[in-house]
């Protein structure tokens, strides 16, 4: 188990409403490690200044959910930032690995050696490595559940998950809490969901995994950063204010990543055995999710509720839901969630994440959106069969749309229907030919079978290695559409 420092953050939280429309947005999915490892090298490939579609320095909005936040946060957190408010650059050096040379060694290809004074940038699998040597996300919530190996604190504070994440950032890669920070051109979306404790045990829908009461209890939430990270105000959709008394409610960019990369909650929310055991511990300040007081209303109809703030891919893994509630023009997403995609959605496969949006009726388990296609859809359904088809394409993993209707959706807060002029997807299914255009068969040899979109906690320095190429791979295979997404 990583090493759980026993600070507590504090501090009042805000809300505010969504704010007007933006031009262009990424979002960067969810996705555990994966999702974490993958947005860092995309945003590395993106923003160098060298390379045919460095991001220009117009303001994008950017939104993110679990693997994909933590991804987010660590890039930036690791490059200088001049606008930073107190003054500080708040850069951590970081070696992302050379270019792609299909003709490398393995012992090259596994490496993590950097430089003196730089760290390695996926340093952060060196500290999940002892979270668990599990293939299963079961199995890994009841070893996280097991009081032995939780170091909850003695007082209400109930931070061992924010404490994990503290862990994360300053033991992987030399990041104080107030060092975190988000891009200084571009808003942070930083998506998470906010289930209302009447609503627990959550009741799925035996044969489809949806939850039965989500438009009920079940809720939009997201951090809004601003300024690098300046300024952060918490909206909550379905007029939900967390309220600053409430214990969860320490708002900064620690507690934002917390909270939208809680996946650890499922397992907990849909167990009536272990909800009951989770409400004994929370009397006395020792249960495992991150608890709230949110408000309802206002004047005379205000009522609070108790809300656990929890992983953003409840409701939505992509990004494209906070993007769209602001009407934002032109969105690219980077779809880095570690479930392999699949045109039927199989046992072991998924792809309700993406089909919701379009209404198409799939099955859905805990780790995805829980919504189902009645509440959950915001594109036309016979859109789906080409996007999911391209999506699964392994010379293609791509899907480009133009001029997307987007519907209204009250429970996903999308409060006017409008026309999407540009929806850009990039997938994380395996692409042909890559790992056979290495001349050193060890390369492919050595991988993990479960490369590159299944891998549950944690990788090798060569699984991780490779990931990070591919993505350039990917990303240099459709540069012609992504410069002009930027450039346009």
């Amino acid at each position: 188990m990583l090493l759980l420092l026993l600070a507590c953050s504090s501090g009042a939280s805000s809300a505010s409403g969504a704010s007007g429309a933006s031009t262009r947005g990424i979002g960067l999915s969810g996705g555990g490690i994966t999702g974490l490892l993958a947005a860092q090298c995309q945003l590395e490939h993106l923003h160098q200044g060298n390379f045919k579609f460095s991001v220009p320095s117009s303001t994008i909005t950017t939104a993110t959910a679990s693997g994909g936040t933590l991804g987010y946060l660590v890039y930036h957190s690791t490059t200088a930032h001049s606008t930073a408010s107190d003054g500080s650059t708040g850069i951590k050096p970081v070696t992302y690995p050379p270019s792609l040379n299909f003709s490398m060694a393995y012992a090259d290809a596994k490496s993590n050696v950097v430089p003196a004074g730089t760290t390695w940038w996926a340093n952060a699998i060196n500290y999940l490595r002892n979270f668990s040597s599990s293939n299963s996300f079961s199995d890994v919530n009841t070893a996280m559940m097991d009081p032995a190996d939780v170091a909850a604190p003695a007082d209400d504070c109930k931070s061992w998950w924010v404490d994990l994440m503290e862990t994360l950032f300053g033991l992987g890669y030399g990041v104080a809490p107030s060092e975190m920070r988000t891009s200084p051109s571009g808003d942070a979306l930083i998506t998470f969901a906010a289930l209302e404790a009447k609503g627990c045990p959550i009741k799925r829908n035996q044969s489809s995994g949806v939850m039965q009461t989500a438009p009920e209890y079940l809720h939009t939430a997201l951090v809004h950063s601003t300024e690098g990270g300046a300024t952060l105000t918490a909206e909550l959709g379905n007029g939900l204010t967390l309220l600053p008394s409430s214990s969860a409610s320490g708002l900064s960019l620690l507690a934002a990543s917390a909270w939208s990369t809680a996946f650890y909650s499922a397992s907990i929310v849909e167990s009536s055995v272990q909800y009951a055991a989770e409400q004994l511990a929370e009397l006395a300040g020792k249960g495992l999710l991150m608890t709230g007081t949110a408000s309802i209303g206002t004047g005379s109809t205000q009522q609070k509720a108790k809300v656990h703030l929890i992983d953003g891919g409840f409701v939505d893994t992509t990004g494209i839901v906070a993007l769209l509630q602001r009407q934002t023009s032109k969105i690219l997403v980077f779809y880095n969630n570690n479930d392999a995609l699949a045109p039927a959605g199989p046992s072991g496969q998924e792809v309700a994440t993406f089909a919701y949006l379009f209404g198409e009726d799939v099955p859905t388990d805990t780790m995805n959106t829980l919504g189902g296609p009645r509440f959950t859809k915001l594109f036309p359904n016979e859109l789906y069969s080409s996007v999911i088809a391209n999506l699964t394409n392994s010379s293609r993993l791509f899907a480009s749309l133009k001029n997307v209707p987007v519907q209204v959706n009250t429970w996903l807060g999308i409060e006017k229907p409008y026309v999407l002029e540009e929806l850009l997807i990039l997938s994380n299914s395996p692409a042909a030919g890559f790992l056979d255009s290495f001349a050193d068969p060890d390369i492919k040899a050595n991988l993990s079978p479960l490369w590159p979109n299944r891998i549950p906690i944690t990788m090798s320095s060569l699984d991780a290695n490779l990931l990070c190429w591919y993505e350039r791979f990917k990303l240099d295979r459709h540069a012609d559409a992504i410069t002009s997404f930027f450039q346009g």
